[in-house]
């Protein structure tokens, strides 16, 4: 091959590349709003994590970047359902559960961090949704 040829195979394969990236951040976007909308919040977490994998730039890219933007709010509301499944308030910083078997409960290091880190996650993707959209 022509150097010439070697450089436009070379371009063609990475528009094609960005172009298959591009449709499955749409696509676990999709996947992501569906699967919250049947309650379904494993799924909807992880194809709203691929969705917002990686960043793209707004002015080439809105339809993306907007796409990114609603899987902050699915993200969100993931850690939120999650917290709510363990039966954790979400308003409070210290860990407090919803019912009233607070002295009861009996929480390991372990689920003290990841209950602490869901904390602060739900919001952060709130923030980084309302910074894209």
């Amino acid at each position: 091959m022509v150097e010439e040829e070697i450089k436009t195979a070379q371009r063609k394969f990475h528009l094609a590349s960005v172009r298959a990236r591009k449709e499955r951040v749409l696509i676990a976007s999709e996947i992501a709003k569906l699967a919250m909308e049947e309650n379904l919040v494993e799924i909807a977490f992880k194809a709203a994590t691929m969705a917002v994998a990686d960043e793209w730039d707004a002015q080439k890219n809105a339809d993306l970047v907007i796409a990114q933007s609603e899987c902050h709010f699915v993200l969100s509301s993931c850690y939120v359902e999650n917290l709510l499944e363990e039966e954790i308030e979400i308003g409070f910083k210290d860990l407090i559960t919803v019912e009233e078997d607070q002295e009861d409960r009996e929480f390991t290091n372990e689920d003290r961090h990841k209950y602490h880190e869901w904390k602060l996650k739900f919001p952060h993707h709130i923030i980084q949704g309302i910074k894209q959209g």
